[in-house]
């Protein structure tokens, strides 16, 4: 009779804890975003996850030390292609168009392709000058839905030296806001957009492949430095090596 009691007090006590470690993880407060290492076509990737976002990119290690200046205090034109706000998650997704300068000068060069790492950042090559992508659309030119969440992977772009100004940056944000009003909503923090786009740029890596006309192939690496830490205009792109 004893060993039943005891049985049944065991039980009970596993019950409540298996009941609390439910309520802690429907209740528990997430941070975003959450990080999580994966692998595509044998390469390290970042997947970088929200409620209602997700971005994939390579993850590369580059030592900026000692790293050469090719583009310096560059003015950069910035359109908003979507702001989407979602009440459910009290969230935005910003997707923001940065233009880029011309980047390799170099007569010798038959072509290049760029590809954005180690931050959720997508090269275009807007050779159509649709600049602005609109998340909804039905043409959708950066994603495709799954789970009613949308998801963004940085893929290699290739691009004509002789023809590098249609080039772009697209930073893509999840920015959690609050109700400012009836239906319009702001950041949580002061200058929150701006600040995650400051922090992203400089995380940036541009991968960069180049094909010379004599046959020879070369990779580059280059990273971005903002000239203040509250916009992303002006800034500088210096050539980086790899680690």
């Amino acid at each position: 009779m004893h060993r039943k009691k005891v049985l049944i007090i065991v039980a009970a006590v596993l019950c409540l804890v298996a009941a609390g470690a439910v309520l802690f993880f429907i209740f528990r407060k997430v941070d975003y975003p959450i990080l999580k290492k994966t692998r595509i076509g044998g390469e390290r990737y970042i997947r970088e996850i929200y409620p209602e976002l997700e971005i994939r990119y390579p993850d590369v290690d580059v030592n900026r030390d000692n790293a050469e200046c090719i583009v310096s205090d560059f003015y950069s034109d910035s359109v908003y292609g979507n702001s989407d706000d979602n009440s459910d998650t009290m969230r935005r997704i910003n997707i923001i168009a940065y233009s880029m300068p011309e980047l390799f000068k170099d007569k010798d060069i038959e072509k290049f392709s760029l590809r954005a790492a180690n931050a959720s950042i997508i090269i275009i090559n807007d050779a159509a000058n649709a600049s602005i992508i609109i998340i909804n659309d039905k043409r959708k030119t950066l994603s495709s839905e799954k789970n009613k969440k949308r998801r963004y992977t940085s893929k290699w772009v290739d691009v004509d030296p002789d023809n590098q100004e249609n080039l772009k940056f697209y930073i893509v944000q999840s920015i959690p806001v609050r109700l400012y009003g009836e239906n319009l909503y702001q950041s949580k923090e002061v200058n929150g957009e701006k600040n995650d786009a400051v922090e992203k740029i400089n995380k940036c890596v541009i991968e960069a492949k180049l094909t010379y006309k004599d046959g020879r192939e070369e990779q580059q690496y280059l990273v971005f430095s903002t000239a203040s830490r509250g916009d992303v205009s002006p800034f500088s792109i210096y050539r980086a090596d790899s680690k």
